[in-house]
């Protein structure tokens, strides 16, 4: 081993060496015992008047000055090798976010507020500032058409928008047209209709007439209306509530082909005296049928079809005795669906038979 004073540049080559992972017993050795000699040397050093004419006083003052900072190192490179292995992580540089007093909420930031819904549907009534606007109505009244004048229309359970009032899917299309089935309702700031839909595919229920800003969500429909007789063309382009709302329960007539015939007919519906379950009659419209009812018509049952004019009406009085003829269903039927379900229904009074040319 080399017994010579160490350099400034072996002092620091240890340091580096440290830092890097890599240990030099031998540099070790030669700091601890350059830093004991230190400490015999350093009571010569010492004179009065001045320092030592020692030439080395200097560098041995200097070594006793890092003679605390030599042992820290020695200590180090001896226990570095029983160390465990330690994961660095680098923290990022990022702005510190701003500091929120106790008990307060961060403000939202930009572009985080709720989007509004697509569907056009009633809100609930917030606290009234002034005088509360008028009310959309359109005056609708029980077998009127109506359509719809805005895309994604909702449809509830009952004329309100309580929790208690179910919102039904799917949402209904700009242009739907809708048989009004009942008086309408006020709650909430709005006018509601129940309705059912002529497409099926869509639920019957209530609808809010227009916002409460005085947008208009349905109005009355302007499908113009054939007159009497109808065939089978214009009876189908009625269909399934256009007669209903065309024609009332005024009397109308039907020319077409009837066939009618004795039968055991399945009812979901009983009450009034002309929906009889022993025998069924339709009209042809070609690519389908309308089942029509006997209220009288005198028709000779038989099989087979038989060209001829039908006088009846929709909307018979005994409609309004409709009930389900299926029990124990739950949730049970609307009973305003229920009669107005028999109201769609043609009832023939008189039937005339013309010859097919």
């Amino acid at each position: 081993m080399n017994d010579g004073m160490l350099t400034d540049t072996q002092i620091t080559a240890a340091f580096i060496a440290r830092s890097e992972g890599s240990v030099s017993h031998d540099l070790a050795e030669r700091i601890h015992a350059e830093t004991s000699r230190t400490r015999q040397a350093s009571r010569l050093v010492v004179l009065t008047g001045g320092l030592s004419d020692n030439a080395n006083a200097h560098r041995l003052l200097w070594a006793a000055a890092i003679s605390a900072t030599s042992l820290a190192l020695v200590g180090g490179l001896f226990f570095a090798g029983r160390q465990p292995d330690e994961q660095t992580s680098v923290v990022p540089n990022t702005p510190a976010s701003p500091s929120v007093p106790a008990g307060e909420s961060p403000s939202p930031t930009a572009g985080a507020s709720e989007q509004p819904s697509p569907s056009v549907e009633p809100a609930p009534s917030a606290a009234p500032s002034g005088p509360p606007p008028a009310v959309v109505d359109p005056k609708l009244g029980v077998d009127d058409g109506a359509v719809t004048l805005v895309a994604d229309l909702r449809v509830r359970s009952a004329p309100t928008v309580a929790e208690s009032s179910a919102k039904l899917e799917p949402l209904l299309p700009a242009g739907m047209r809708l048989l009004v089935i009942g008086d309408p309702v006020e709650a909430d700031g709005y006018a509601w209709y129940h309705v059912l839909p002529f497409d099926s595919a869509y639920p019957s229920g209530w609808v809010a007439a227009g916002s409460r800003a005085g947008e208009s969500w349905i109005g009355a429909d302007e499908t113009a209306c054939p007159e009497s007789p109808l065939d089978a063309a214009e009876l189908t382009a009625l269909m399934p509530y256009g007669g209903l709302a065309c024609s009332g329960d005024q009397e109308i007539q039907l020319t077409g082909e009837l066939s009618c015939e004795l039968a055991d007919v399945d009812r979901s519906i009983s009450g009034p005296s002309w929906l009889r379950a022993d025998r069924h009659c339709t009209f042809d419209l070609g690519d389908s049928t309308m089942e029509i009812f006997d209220g009288g018509m005198a028709f000779e049952y038989g099989p087979g079809r038989v060209n001829g004019i039908v006088t009846g009406h929709f909307a018979d009085p005994e409609s309004s005795t409709c009930v389900s003829a299926i029990e124990d269903v739950d949730p049970p039927p609307d009973a305003d669906q229920l009669v107005a379900t028999c109201r769609t229904m043609f009832v023939g009074k008189e039937w005339v038979s013309v010859p097919i040319d």
